[in-house]
């Protein structure tokens, strides 16, 4: 499984970011289980400190790294959008990247359906 996860560090063992759109990182990984995942790419986000436009510009970087999921805190409703349009799957985590990871292929992590805060 490809999996696009927001960070605010550069390595597995950073914090998943809870900003999509404007996180520092994304971490791109191959996963085939909870023992073998594997970072291919660090994308260094260029949408941090755009004005507007933000979730969208960063789901078309995550698109086309053709992941299947996404893991973040939290995505905003026109980002989410683009992900249901290319049935990319998010997921919502805290903690360290390489714990979050490990939880969505165990399938304890929440999957995002509606768009919005992770606090209510």
């Amino acid at each position: 499984m490809r999996i696009a996860i927001s960070c605010e560090g550069k390595t597995l063992e950073s914090n998943v970011d809870p900003r999509f759109g404007r996180c520092v990182h994304l971490l791109i990984v191959e996963a085939e289980s909870p023992d073998k995942i594997n970072l291919v790419k660090v994308i260094d986000n260029p949408n941090v400190n755009v004005g507007g436009g933000a979730g969208i510009s960063t789901a078309q970087l995550a698109a086309n790294e053709n992941v299947e999921a996404i893991i973040t805190g939290n995505i905003g409703p026109r980002a989410f959008g683009v992900m249901q349009q290319l049935n990319i799957k998010v997921y919502r985590a805290t903690g360290k990247a390489i714990d979050a990871i490990k939880q969505l292929l165990e399938g304890k992590l929440e999957e995002i359906t509606i768009p919005g805060p992770m606090w209510k």
